[in-house]
């Protein structure tokens, strides 16, 4: 994959090829780069981080990384590019 560039960008492949657009962006952490880095200061407190269905699983970026441990709201999915529930669906 080439590292998270190479991460990224089959993100955004993947996305583009289901008619998704915005930015994709692999959820990936290495030496150079920490997860908390890969949103903007300015939209870390007030843009939701929602799924594919516009569900709302976290209320923003730094609630991610905040006191509760990174908990996602309960019983909200998380699904891949082609629609399926990640936690829950079969490979």
């Amino acid at each position: 994959m080439q590292g998270i560039r190479g991460s990224d960008f089959l993100c955004f492949q993947q996305a583009r090829a289901v008619g998704l657009t915005g930015t994709f962006r692999a959820f990936l952490s290495s030496k150079l780069q920490d997860l908390y880095s890969i949103v903007r200061k300015s939209d870390r407190e007030s843009l939701p981080i929602v799924n594919l269905k516009d569900q709302e699983m976290f209320s923003s970026w730094d609630s991610v990384f905040g006191d509760n441990g990174g908990k996602m709201r309960d019983g909200v999915p998380l699904y891949s590019f082609d629609g399926r529930d990640i936690l829950r669906d079969s490979a």
